[in-house]
């Protein structure tokens, strides 16, 4: 019901007018990024309030930029996703601010990514394209690869950012499972990705492999490690791995530190030779929501239980006495 209300505001001119008049003013505190193309995002607060918020304020002649960035966001926020929509209002969206940084801060002080960050990058580009009646949001990111569009809450969860079109959309006839592709910019994007900008010290296991396995299974390609020029760097960047003499006779006997990322074929290498990293024992959206309300028909119950063991324990002590 909340997801159709949602629908109904950020759909129709009329409702957004009504909740622009109901949506409080707003301070803003910093802002969270460098300005886009579309909007600015900051930190802010309600006036008169306390509790923070994201707040991204779209430029001039963007309200339905605004308006269809809601609905997208309240999609993927229902399946656990992105951060909640706080407010809609012509030319700002008001979200739950997330605290705990993003995916490239993230890489930039960890300098590795831990096996649950890896595996929750996963289920969220898995989940994102997904149908909406198997727990998904039914969307294409054509920016998830964009290390800056993960974000953490306190707790370290990361969740999905940016929802505004043309890059979002429907994921419509392609494969639900179509934004893991983005996995080979998130690494290799020249510009941005995480292992060819050098943030990253240790290979992402589950990345890789994932990455592999998507481009095995669902692109069908003949060699999962072909090149895709989107995702890694020029066939010129490195020379070819069986041409480059190993570290140890390079140096003379010693090891020398490598001074450049390794390219697409090497780190999947590697990830094939080594252990693969345990899966955190956390359940999906829609097991959350049925654990969630089991507990809630079963709160009477274990009352009543506490009840009789806490008289059948005073039996004892009478018993005893």
């Amino acid at each position: 019901m909340l997801l159709s209300l949602q629908r109904e505001v950020v759909q129709t001119e009329s409702k957004t007018t009504a909740l622009d008049a109901e949506m409080p003013s707003y301070e803003t505190l910093r802002p969270l990024g460098a300005p886009g193309k579309d909007k600015t995002v900051y930190e802010a607060r309600a006036v008169g309030g306390s509790e923070r918020v994201a707040l991204a304020r779209y430029h001039k002649g963007k309200g339905r930029t605004v308006r269809t960035e809601a609905a997208n966001q309240a999609l993927a926020a229902a399946a656990g996703l992105a951060p909640q929509v706080v407010d809609v209002a012509a030319g700002q969206l008001v979200s739950k601010l997330l605290s705990g940084g993003t995916l490239l801060e993230l890489a930039q002080q960890q300098g590795k990514l831990t096996a649950d960050q890896q595996w929750r990058i996963v289920e969220l580009l898995t989940q994102l394209g997904a149908p909406e009646q198997e727990g998904g949001a039914g969307l294409r990111h054509g920016d998830a690869g964009n290390p800056a569009n993960y974000a953490a809450d306190a707790s370290g969860t990361l969740f999905m950012l940016d929802f505004a079109p043309p890059h979002v959309k429907g994921i419509g006839k392609q494969h639900p499972l179509a934004n893991l592709n983005s996995l080979g910019s998130l690494l290799w994007d020249p510009g941005k990705g995480l292992l060819r900008r050098g943030f990253l010290t240790e290979p992402p296991l589950v990345l890789l492999r994932e990455f592999r396995k998507y481009r095995r299974d669902v692109v069908g390609a003949a060699d999962a490690r072909d090149p895709d020029p989107m995702s890694i760097p020029p066939a010129t960047a490195r020379p070819s791995p069986r041409a480059r003499p190993s570290p140890a006779a390079a140096s003379g006997g010693r090891r020398r530190k490598q001074s450049s990322p390794p390219r697409q074929d090497e780190a999947l290498d590697v990830a094939d030779e080594l252990p693969e990293p345990p899966r955190p024992n956390r359940p999906g959206p829609l097991a959350a929501v049925l654990c969630l309300t089991a507990a809630t028909l079963v709160g009477g119950l274990g009352a009543v239980l506490a009840a009789f063991a806490s008289a059948h324990r005073a039996r004892g002590e009478v018993v005893g006495a």
